[in-house]
């Protein structure tokens, strides 16, 4: 999973139960075939000593376009040992260094190396399979990484990171299988995971964090084309095959940071969440996937430049998406949902506001559904012409229909409902100079607007005058349905012709 990213280089490198006979060379032609697909080079001194091979001297190198330099990964010594079973053990040195570098960037005048200090507990590891298809089964009991960065870049100051990992058991299964396209079957389970970091950003000003990931679950499909991939310009790949598929859940997390400027706290921020899922999908056929988080408290501190403690809790931050990344001659779909749901702020911050407490302090709701179909005439994964293409007189995007399946807002005491579907004729960009001419129907209905702007006249928020002229807009949009009860629907002809609620505007 994410969490483990800077373990990722070796962990791949480790292993798992055989069907078939696989010696060490298998084992290290797969992984460099593997890496070679992510865009890797993956070199090494390996010798062999009867059945055992050994790998000194290892390490992956990616290089970025446009000059932007080339990360090295140096990875630790590693004994392969061939089994009577057929399988392969990879043996590891409980604590291990693992140094990455930025190199050659034009961005920066200095190498930047991050360096990684990693113990494992109770580390076993297999690979098994046969030649070209083997599973790498990887577990440990526990495991600490201690990292830390420092650089210059021509500075008067020097900038310098810390960062501890603490985590307890983890367990990952991982089969790679070469062809045309290289693929990666992933299946992983970890446990608790504590962090804890600090920054010194120079001039005195320092930042200090700490939190816990607890336990969670992973699993990926990644088919990747064998030989690598051109960053710049994804759609060859995701032609040929390209695509992930992954999905994660988690217990929780809890994370705290405080900022200091001259040994003075000047703020902090803390975060809690309780479980947690999300997938994504990458393939030629779009960009998809959601996130449910439960349980988020949010807060925030500030007493140097005035007293502020501002907390937020939300029961619930859900998103769902769907967006298509090639080009097509006909009209793809998207969609875009998002909610949070039962929102609170704490007394402190309302008291900002309203401190008579005349506004209604309920939870509050806020969910956007929407569904459409897009037009794309460029390849929005072509990222080295994008720019060229966005120039252009014409725009290489456009939308042939869009939904609006649901609209709600729940705040202050006010409620809002709305829902509504357009469809665009982007052969006519007269009738609305330049943009596509719309046709259909939307509505709105809201509840308590009158009784608001009542409360914050009474309550001396805002001046009587100021909440005329936003009566007056109401007026003009809004027609009455019942008790504080206002609907606004707007209808556009086929003729261009544009009516708020059977009034024409246009």
């Amino acid at each position: 999973m994410t969490r483990h990213a800077t373990l990722t280089p070796i962990l791949l490198l480790l292993a798992a139960p055989a069907a078939a006979d696989i010696t060490a060379d298998d084992v290290w032609a797969n992984t460099t075939t593997y890496y070679a697909a992510t865009g890797g080079d993956l070199t090494a001194n390996l010798t062999r000593d009867g059945s055992s091979v050994y790998v000194e001297a290892a390490s992956l190198t990616y290089v970025f376009p446009f000059d932007l330099g080339q990360v090295v990964i140096d990875l630790p010594p590693m004994t392969m040992v061939e089994e009577v079973d057929g399988t392969v053990t990879q043996k590891l040195p409980k604590t291990f260094k693992l140094n990455t570098t930025l190199e050659r960037s034009f961005l920066i005048d200095a190498d930047i190396t991050l360096r990684n200090t990693i113990t494992q507990e109770g580390f076993t590891a297999t690979a098994s399979g046969s030649p070209g298809d083997i599973t790498y089964q990887r577990e440990a009991s526990g495991f600490a990484a201690a990292m830390d960065l420092d650089m210059k870049m021509g500075l008067e100051e020097t900038i310098y990171l810390s960062f501890n990992i603490a985590g307890d058991a983890y367990s990952q299964k991982t089969r790679i299988t070469e062809g045309d396209l290289i693929t990666i079957a992933l299946e992983s389970t970890t446990d608790a995971m504590r962090y804890e970091y600090q920054s010194d950003e120079g001039y005195g000003y320092r930042t200090e964090g700490r939190g816990v990931y607890e336990a969670g679950v992973g699993r990926a499909a990644i088919a990747l084309p064998a030989g690598g991939t051109d960053i710049t310009n994804l759609a060859p790949a995701l032609a040929a095959g390209l695509s992930i598929d992954a999905a994660s859940t988690s217990s929780g997390s809890e994370d705290a940071t405080s900022t200091y400027v001259d040994n003075q706290l000047v703020s902090s921020d803390s975060t809690k969440t309780g479980p947690a899922q999300s997938t994504i999908q990458l393939s030629a056929d779009g960009f998809s996937g959601f996130a449910d988080v439960t349980d988020v408290e949010v807060g925030f501190e500030m007493s140097d430049i005035f007293d502020l403690d501002m907390q937020v809790a939300m029961g619930l931050i859900s998103a769902r998406y769907r967006f298509p990344l090639m080009a097509a001659e006909t009209a793809q779909p998207m969609e875009f949902a998002m909610t949070f749901d039962d929102v609170t702020v704490n007394d402190g911050t309302w008291d900002l506001l309203d401190a008579d407490r005349a506004i209604p302090r309920d939870p509050m709701r806020f969910n956007i559904d929407l569904a459409g179909d897009l037009l794309l005439g460029v390849d929005l994964v072509n990222f080295a012409q994008l720019e060229e293409a966005f120039a252009g007189a014409d725009l290489p995007i456009g939308i042939e229909t869009l939904t609006l399946k649901a609209l709600n807002l729940v705040m202050a005491g006010v409620t809002a409902e709305g829902a509504g579907a357009f469809t665009f004729d982007n052969d006519d960009l007269q009738t609305f100079d330049g943009f596509p001419r719309p046709e259909g129907i939307g509505e709105i209905n809201v509840t308590g607007a009158n009784q608001l702007l009542d409360t914050l006249v009474d309550a001396g928020i805002v001046p009587q005058a100021e909440i005329g002229m936003g009566r007056m807009m109401l007026g003009m949009f809004t027609r009455p349905t019942g008790d504080d009860a206002l609907s606004s629907k707007l209808e556009i002809m086929p003729d261009g012709e544009v009516r708020v609620n059977g009034e024409r505007v246009r």
